[in-house]
């Protein structure tokens, strides 16, 4: 019944801008600091996977779009390009702004991994998500007949290892993906 969409598009319908005409601005700056990291447009591209989608290049481009407007990029866990060529491909920018997103995987030596090999990659930071216990049905996926990337995109940072590297393929991600066998975290 996607509650939340519709919870989210009428608490946004409350918002409104207000058009100010007529007003100087010459010396407007949009530049901000967040994090300990100067931002030129204060936007944040938050994680989300599959860029490949929707461009070649996937998250690739993505990231350098941001670090070409001097803004912040998010890495979703989910990427179909790798944390690493997602670095590489910023690493000509006087700056870049790239963070990474990890899920808390059953395997936590796998988290633990994934999160090293963001550090080691030169990502400013982490966002830690905790709020996907388990993996939740998506009514729009199962209306739309959505069940795994189609070939030849891959969720290509779960392959490194034999225990997640199916994710990509699988439609029983509870092998891999929950964080552990009850709904609470204990």
């Amino acid at each position: 019944d996607e509650q939340t969409l519709s919870e989210n598009q009428s608490a946004y319908k409350q918002i409104y801008l207000r058009p100010r005409s007529m007003r100087p601005v010459g010396d407007l700056s949009t530049r901000t600091s967040l994090f300990g990291s100067e931002l030129d447009f204060p936007v944040f591209v938050s994680p989300a996977g599959v860029h490949a989608l929707c461009h070649d290049e996937g998250e690739c481009a993505t990231s350098r779009a941001c670090a070409r407007h001097g803004t912040m990029f998010g890495l979703s866990q989910h990427s179909t390009r790798s944390i690493e060529d997602v670095a590489d491909a910023t690493r000509h920018f006087s700056r870049t702004n790239n963070w990474y997103q990890s899920y808390i995987l059953k395997d936590r030596d796998a988290t633990l991994r994934l999160v090293r090999r963001a550090v080691m990659a030169g990502y400013k930071g982490i966002f830690l998500t905790v709020d996907s216990v388990r993996f939740g049905f998506r009514e729009a996926d199962a209306r739309n007949g959505w069940s795994s990337l189609p070939p030849p995109h891959r969720l290509v940072n779960y392959d490194e290892s034999p225990e997640t590297s199916n994710l990509h393929t699988s439609n029983d991600k509870s092998k891999v993906y929950n964080a552990k066998e009850s709904d609470a975290w204990d």
